[in-house]
C-alpha cells in the first residue's frame, strides 16, 4: 500500500504540469489526510499548503472568478467544498504545530449541518489563535484571547442542544451510517475542546496573571478531560479499525496537559487546590486511555501509540508522587522526570518535588542517553530509574532560590541567543540527523512529527512572551508539603 501511494505521489501529485484540473486539488487533499492517518503531521501540512496554493491558482479563493479544468464532466467535486477542506485543514494543522497559516486571510461558507454548525469555528477561530501566539505584546495577546474565549462561548451557545448530548454508540453496527455520524459528532467535539485547550494553554505555566492562570488551567482541565473521555468511546465502540492518528495525537496532547494540571495544583494548599476532587477521575481516565493505547499497540504494532502510553504512563508515575506526599530527598534519584528541552533556553525539568529550568551544557547534549526520545530540534525525554545520571539538577525552583545564578545563566543564554546559536553552528555538524530531521522526516526518524515541540513551546512561552524571553523569574512551581 505504501510503495503504491507513494508511487501515485511521485508521479502525478508532483507534476506540476497536471495541477491545473480540479481531479488534481482532490488527489492533493487526499495525499494530506493520507499522511495524516499515517502520523506524518509535517507532510501533512506540506501538502495542504500545496493544496491551497493549487486552489489559489485555480481561482477557488475568489467565488465566480473560477477558471479550473475537469477531467471527468461526470464528476460531482464541488469547488467551494473543495476551498474550505484545503483551508481548514491546513489551519488546524498549523495550529497543531505551531506554524503561521498562508490563509489567514481567506474567507470561505460551511453549510450548517444537522448536527451542529462546528466546521463554521474554523474559519473564525483558528486564524485568531494562531495570530496570538505570534504577537509580541502580552497586553494585547491577554486581551485577544478572552476575545476569543468570549466569542466561543457565544458560538456553542446557537448550536442545538442534542449536538451535546452522550455519544450513544450502543446497539450500533461498526460500519452502519449512524455510526459513521455518530464519530463524527464525537469528533466534532474533540475538534471544539482542542481550541479551548489550545487557547488558553499558553496560561496554564505564566506568572504574570494569576486569575487568568487559575482560569486558563481549569479550561485545559475540563477540555482535556472531554477530549479523552470521547477518544476512549471512539476506541471502545471499534477497538479493531485504527483510525486517523490525528486523535491520537490529540488525545496525547489531552493527557499531558491534564496531567500536567493536576502537578501544577499540587504546589497549591487546601482550598486553593482546585482540582483535588477530581484527582483520581482524571487519573482513572487516562489511564483508561492508556489502555487503549497499550491495545491498539499490540494489535496493530503501533510505536505511536506505544510511545504516546509510555510517555502518558511516566507522567501518571511523576503526578502520583506529590499526591502521596513524598517528602525523602533520597527519593528523588528514583523517581521518573520527564525533560523537556528547549533551544536555548534549557532543560525544564518535570518531576515530583515540582517544575525547574537548567540552562543547556552543550556538553551534556552530546552524551547518549537511554529512555523515551521524543521529538527533534526540541525534544522530550522522560528519565526512568535505569537510566544514567547524565543531567544534574541544581536549579530547583523554590520562593528562596527565584534570582539566583540560575536565573542568572537563563537571561544569560536569552541575551546572547543568537551567539550560542552561531558558536554552537559547527557543533552541529557532528550531531546526529536524527536529532535535527527535516520536513520530510518519516515515522522512524522523527515521531510525534514536531506536535511535542510546539506543545511545549506553547505551555511555557506564554502568548505574547517570545520564548527566549521568558522570564524565569516567575516560575515557582515547587511542590507543597
Amino acid at each position: 500500500m505504501e510503495q503504491l501511494a507513494d508511487s501515485a505521489i511521485k508521479l502525478v501529485n508532483t507534476n506540476d504540469a497536471l495541477l491545473g484540473t480540479l481531479e488534481a486539488l482532490e488527489n492533493l487533499i487526499l495525499e494530506g489526510f493520507y499522511h495524516i492517518d499515517r502520523g506524518n503531521i509535517r507532510r501533512a501540512w506540506i501538502t495542504m499548503r500545496r493544496a491551497v496554493m493549487t486552489a489559489q491558482l485555480l481561482g477557488l479563493h475568489r467565488p465566480g472568478h473560477y477558471r479550473f479544468k475537469v477531467v471527468n464532466q461526470q464528476s460531482d467535486l464541488d469547488p467551494a467544498a473543495m476551498w474550505a477542506c484545503a483551508v481548514s485543514t491546513e489551519q488546524f494543522l498549523c495550529l497543531l504545530l505551531g506554524l503561521p497559516t498562508s490563509t489567514s486571510g481567506a474567507s470561505f461558507a460551511i453549510p450548517r449541518v444537522e448536527s451542529g454548525n462546528l466546521p463554521i469555528l474554523i474559519p473564525d477561530m483558528v486564524p485568531r489563535i494562531i495570530e496570538r501566539n505570534q504577537m509580541h505584546s502580552p497586553q494585547e495577546a491577554l486581551d485577544m484571547t478572552q476575545e476569543i474565549d468570549q466569542e466561543l462561548l457565544r458560538g456553542i451557545e446557537q448550536w442545538p442542544p442534542a449536538f451535546w448530548r452522550p455519544l450513544q454508540f450502543a446497539g450500533l453496527e461498526v460500519d452502519s451510517a449512524e455510526a459513521f455520524w455518530e464519530i463524527r459528532r464525537a469528533w466534532d467535539h474533540v475538534f471544539y475542546y482542542s481550541l479551548v485547550n489550545q487557547l488558553h494553554l499558553p496560561y496554564m505555566l505564566n506568572p504574570r496573571h494569576a486569575s487568568q492562570r487559575v482560569y486558563s488551567r481549569i479550561a485545559c482541565a475540563s477540555a482535556s478531560r472531554e477530549i479523552l473521555s470521547r477518544q476512549i468511546a471512539i476506541r471502545t465502540f471499534n477497538p479493531v479499525t485504527a483510525g486517523c492518528r490525528m486523535g491520537d495525537f490529540i488525545a496525547l496532547i489531552a493527557g499531558m496537559t491534564l496531567v500536567l494540571a493536576h502537578i501544577l495544583s499540587h504546589c497549591n494548599k487546601g482550598t486553593e487546590n482546585l482540582l483535588v476532587h477530581h484527582r483520581v477521575g482524571d487519573r482513572a481516565t487516562v489511564e483508561r486511555a492508556l489502555e487503549c493505547m497499550e491495545s491498539m499497540s499490540e494489535l496493530h504494532e503501533d510505536v505511536l501509540t506505544a510511545k504516546c502510553a509510555a510517555l502518558l504512563k511516566n507522567l501518571l508515575d511523576i503526578e502520583a508522587g506529590p499526591a502521596r506526599r513524598y517528602s525523602d530527598v533520597g527519593q528523588k534519584n528514583d523517581q521518573n522526570v520527564l525533560v523537556v528541552k528547549v533551544p536555548y533556553v534549557g532543560a525544564i525539568r518535570i518531576a515530583r518535588d515540582g517544575i525547574s529550568i537548567t540552562p543547556f551544557d552543550a556538553e551534556q547534549e552530546q552524551v547518549p542517553h537511554e529512555g523515551v526520545t521524543i521529538g527533534g530540534f526540541g525534544s522530550i525525554h522522560v528519565r526512568t530509574p535505569q537510566d544514567s545520571d547524565h543531567y544534574t539538577y541544581t536549579d530547583t525552583v523554590t520562593p528562596d532560590a527565584v534570582g539566583t545564578a540560575q536565573t542568572v545563566e537563563a537571561s544569560s543564554a536569552r541575551k546572547h541567543g543568537r551567539q550560542v546559536s552561531q558558536a554552537t553552528s559547527r557543533d552541529a555538524f557532528t550531531v546526529s540527523e536524527e536529532a535535527f530531521p527535516d520536513a520530510s522526516a518519516g515515522m522512524e526518524d522523527w515521531l510525534f512529527q514536531g506536535l511535542d515541540t510546539a506543545f511545549f513551546d506553547v505551555l511555557m512561552s506564554g502568548a505574547g512572551e517570545p520564548l527566549n524571553d521568558t522570564d524565569t523569574e516567575g516560575w515557582n512551581f515547587t511542590i507543597s508539603p
